[in-house]
């Protein structure tokens, strides 16, 4: 647990090919990387806060095929201020897991989702429609707070048992 946690190196991250897990807080708080982040095409585990606050990690971000769940705070506070590629095997985003961290663009949520939790994608900055997976079934609270550039016709799927207060709290270009 938190093997480079606030570690003071100013470089770029590279991570081997070959690497399957990222464990809780390994990289959190190290402010000094910087560059974009690619994240191993075999990795399958990225543990919560992993990344927390590493805010010179710029450019997009794709979340390898192995990855199912991401964890809690995974990219909280992250610099990432490109595109956010979630593949459809996704099933779970944790609390808080892309919380301030200013990604843009559409966002595309995987077909899969079936929990999108507590302040998941408060403060981001994704623009165009936002269309909810039909398997969603949870959506926490301020899960799309501060996204005010989301718009289009919102349609909440027959499968979601539950929405969380201030879910969509000012996304004021959605409709419906």
């Amino acid at each position: 647990m938190g093997a480079f946690a606030k570690c003071g190196f100013v470089c770029e991250l590279k991570l081997p090919e070959k690497l399957k897990k990222i464990g809780m807080h390994c990289f959190r708080e190290c402010t000094g990387f910087y560059g974009e982040l690619k994240l191993p095409s075999n990795l399958t585990y990225i543990g919560k806060l992993a990344f927390y606050q590493c805010k010179n990690l710029t450019g997009d971000l794709e979340i390898p095929q192995g990855v199912t769940e991401i964890n809690e705070a995974c990219f909280k506070e992250c610099g990432f201020n490109g595109l956010l590629s979630l593949h459809d095997g996704i099933t779970g985003i944790g609390l808080e897991a892309f919380r301030s961290t200013p990604l843009k663009g559409e966002l595309n949520l995987p077909k899969k989702l079936i929990v999108i939790s507590d302040h998941t994608f408060e403060g981001c900055d994704f623009s165009g429609e936002l269309k909810l997976p039909e398997e969603i079934s949870t959506i926490g609270n301020n899960a799309f707070t501060n996204n005010w550039r989301l718009m289009g016709v919102l349609e909440i799927p027959e499968n979601v048992q539950s929405i969380g207060a201030g879910a969509f709290a000012n996304c004021r270009s959605i409709e419906g």
